[in-house]
């Protein structure tokens, strides 16, 4: 929820998920360690809250976060897949040689809002 002294209130809450090229299973453990720090990195630097780290599988990311108001859904994907990709391979020279070519995310994702109880935020907001 953005701040309560902001003129706007606002519960966007997305769910994301997006495969590796090709859906091949190449993230390793400590790469999938290393993918979530960076993940988490990047949204704490733009004011969007992870609700859930989610799964980080072999070939997937599953996350749920909790963004602003100015960031849209392909915003927020271009950024986390960008910055990703990019930094995994430099930390992992081993990921270049996977035959993929340029990013290592597929360019499609899924995404969905979904619901959270609003109650408490509809009485903070109405009792000023």
């Amino acid at each position: 929820m953005s701040d309560i002294k902001s003129p706007a209130i606002t519960n966007i809450n997305y769910q994301f998920v997006w495969h590796t090229k090709h859906k091949v299973a190449f993230l390793e453990s400590v790469m999938r360690v290393r993918l979530r720090e960076l993940l988490i990195q990047d949204c704490n630097a733009r004011g969007i809250v992870v609700l859930s780290g989610g799964n980080i599988g072999n070939s997937y990311v599953h996350i749920k976060l909790l963004c602003p108001p100015n960031f849209s859904p392909s915003d927020i994907m271009k950024q986390l897949k960008g910055r990703s990709s990019r930094l995994l391979q430099i930390e992992f020279p081993s990921l270049k040689n996977k035959g993929i070519g340029g990013s290592i995310w597929n360019s499609g994702y899924f995404c969905a809002s979904f619901g959270a109880e609003t109650h408490n935020d509809l009485q903070a907001y109405l009792n000023g």
